[in-house]
This record gives C-alpha cells, structure tokens and sequence, in this order.
C-alpha cells in the first residue's frame, strides 16, 4: 500500500516555519565554497550528541511521510533562494555559496524521491509554505549589497532547522532507509550551516 505524503500536515508546517528564520543585516564577506562531501561524520556525531536532550529534537518528525514532506519542503526553499542568489548577488562568494547548494540540495530531493519510490512513499510535489515564501519575497525586494546580507542570514536558521530535522530523524525515525538518509545528509546540512555562520557574521 502506498502512503501518501501531505504537505498541509502540522508536523510538515511547523518545519516548513522553522526553515527559515528572519533575517538581520550583518554583512556578508567571502568564504572558501568548496564542493560538499558527507565524510565529515565526526563533526555531526558530536553535534547529535549535544543535541540529544534539545526539546527540538524531540519534536522532530518520527514518521517516514512527515520527515520525506519536511525535508523536501526544506530543500526546495533552499533551491529557490539560491538560484536567486545565482542571479542577483553582489558577491562572487555568496554566489559560489549558492551554487554549491543548489547543486547539493537538488541532490538531495533526488536521492530522497529515489528512496520514497523503493519504500512505497507517494512524495507529493513540494510547495513553499507561506513562511519561506515570505522569505523568498523578501528577497525579491532586496537589492545589492541588502540582497546579499539577507540571503545569508537567512542561510543560518534554515540550516539550522534542516540540521536538527535530520538529526532527529536519525535518531527517532520509523524507516531504515530514510534513517539512512537523513544520516548521510546531515553532514551536508553541517557543513553548509558552518559556511553560514561564517559568511553572516564578517
């Protein structure tokens, strides 16, 4: 029997609002946006273990459709913000640093339509929930130098939430394979989280 994964479920809002908190006007400097890999397991080992006791995590989505609806929504707000990175930033860092996440969130909903197919998962497409396109909205109004500092500070809580979506599932879920998942991914999700941080505050 196929399970179908609904995009208006509360687990997938409240997920969907956390994506991506808003944004202060720290300016943004260059950063080294080298290519991704997933073998940075130690660092997001450490940082699961620091977040064990996270009322978050507790909240995370435990079933296989509400974590799949939620990580898709994730990525495609994260796609769309970068590609409007691409185009519109000032900093030739800032779009190497979206580029790299488009490249690696597409992957992402890639591997996990893959894996929703196999385990009998029906994804239904993603939408932007009103708070991430609020967000992307904020951004359409944004020029220059204003474009390039949003979109970063708004790099760091959606990060942050993805973060703790696929280590909570890691941790709880109900599905080997999407454990699986999240795990590999969430080494990604650290690594862009860090390159945030780094790029937000200079």
């Amino acid at each position: 029997m196929h399970k179908t994964v609904s995009f208006g479920t509360a687990a997938v809002i409240g997920f969907a609002l956390a994506a991506c908190g808003s944004a202060d006007r720290s300016e943004s400097q260059a950063t080294d946006a080298n290519a991704v890999t997933v073998n940075e397991v130690g660092t997001v080992d450490n940082n699961m273990t620091a977040a064990a006791g996270d009322p978050a995590m507790s909240a995370a989505p435990t079933g296989a459709t509400e974590f799949a609806a939620a990580a898709a929504a994730s990525d495609l707000f994260e796609i769309t913000s970068s590609k409007m990175a691409q185009a519109q930033a000032q900093s030739a860092d800032v779009k190497m640093f979206a580029s790299m996440l488009v490249k690696d969130h597409t992957k992402s909903t890639a591997e996990l339509k893959q894996i929703a197919s196999k385990e009998n998962i029906t994804l239904s497409p993603p939408t932007l929930m009103p708070d991430m396109q609020s967000k992307i909205d904020a951004l359409k109004n944004a020029k220059g130098a204003e474009f390039d500092t949003l979109y970063m500070t708004q790099q760091v809580p959606a990060h942050e939430s993805a973060l703790k979506l696929h280590q909570g599932y890691v941790q709880n879920g109900d599905n080997a394979a999407l454990k699986a998942f999240a795990s590999k991914t969430a080494p990604v999700v650290s690594k862009h989280l860090d390159e945030a941080r780094t790029m937000s505050k200079q």
